[in-house]
């Protein structure tokens, strides 16, 4: 006999029940709530969130140039809302061995490594195996040096490449034929080769002023004194802050410029330099980084740099420049080549 205050009828196999008003209870209600809908009412499965990449920024020292390049490669990271990024400052672990680098980080893998400086790019390459099996490297010079070759590794180097240079040389000092390059040929003999082969096909000839030591410039800059103008490249042997301004003095009493590679050779008289702005060179990184978060092949990347051109000490020397004003800031980069160490 059935229950006075419901009724019931079968469909396909499932009973129903129908409440008259009266004695409706809750479990009976909810009883009814199982029997109608025994599934789910959505029939896709929800899928889990994948956690977003994580990024190892490991940074050789805590100074201004790469300071500087951590800001802009922070902001072109957050402008991509692209991966989350975890930042080590070497000298805050108080040693440099690849165990404290490990104990540092904490023994986490990371979706991709990136370095800035030689000495963050050197210990994060040994210990890539532990960290991460991307790796990207920023502000660099002749990284080369540092990884193994056919490694697959990229990022961004310090190397201004040799056309790039000769091209704005002969751009903005167009009646200079005959440059003087000073250099030690432990350090910078391959850079001398192709700078001459670049140059010859300018028309400009490549003076090889070599000094395997800092007591035997003197002699080496005496060997220049029929030269259209100096030039000065990174060389570890050669360059010092004071070593530059000797130098730069000595060649504007000889009425010859020199052409340099920063900001301090500007301000020191050069009559150019190419300069760099790190926060550019990091921002420049943190694009090469979303490509290798993307799984996108890493390409070659020459470093976006600036042309300073000093008009007051052209004047002095009695040189005209293609350019109008005392600084050209746009930011350029080459395609081949290198320049020295």
């Amino acid at each position: 006999m059935g229950c006075p205050n419901t009724s019931r009828i079968s469909l396909s196999g499932l009973v129903v029940f129908f409440f008259r008003r009266g004695a409706v209870r809750l479990p009976e209600i909810l009883l009814a709530g199982l029997l109608l809908f025994p599934f789910p009412l959505s029939a896709e499965p929800t899928q889990p969130l994948s956690p977003p990449p994580s990024v190892a920024l490991i940074v050789s020292r805590n100074i201004k140039p790469y300071v500087e390049a951590v800001e802009g490669f922070l902001t072109g990271m957050r402008e991509s809302a692209n991966g989350q990024i975890s930042t080590f400052f070497l000298e805050n672990h108080g040693g440099k061995s690849n165990a404290a680098l490990a104990e540092k980080i904490g023994g986490q893998t990371f979706s991709l490594v990136v370095t800035i400086g030689p000495e963050a790019t050197r210990l994060a390459h040994e210990a890539r195996n532990d960290l991460s099996p991307r790796f990207l490297y920023s502000m660099v010079l002749n990284p080369e040096n540092i990884l193994e070759p056919d490694t697959g590794d990229c990022g961004v180097p310090l190397n201004i490449p040799v056309s790039a240079q000769l091209e704005e040389i002969a751009s903005h000092l167009p009646k200079i034929k005959r440059i003087g390059l000073l250099f030690d040929p432990a350090n910078n003999e391959a850079f001398y080769k192709n700078a001459r082969k670049a140059a010859s096909a300018r028309g400009i000839e490549i003076v090889p002023l070599r000094a395997g030591s800092r007591s035997e410039i003197p002699e080496a800059l005496q060997k220049g004194q029929t030269l259209d103008a100096l030039w000065m490249i990174p060389d570890r042997t050669i360059i010092s802050e004071s070593i530059v301004e000797y130098i730069i003095k000595e060649m504007i009493l000889r009425k010859i410029p020199t052409i340099g590679y920063n900001r301090f050779f500007y301000d020191s008289g050069a009559v150019m330099a190419f300069a760099f702005d790190y926060r550019a060179l990091g921002a420049q990184t943190a694009a090469l980084a979303e490509s290798a978060l993307t799984g996108t092949l890493c390409p070659y990347a020459p470093p976006l740099f600036s042309t300073l051109v000093n008009h007051r000490v052209l004047q002095r020397l009695g040189l005209d420049s293609n350019l109008d004003s005392d600084l050209d800031s746009g930011s350029k980069s080459g395609s081949e080549g290198s320049s020295g160490s």
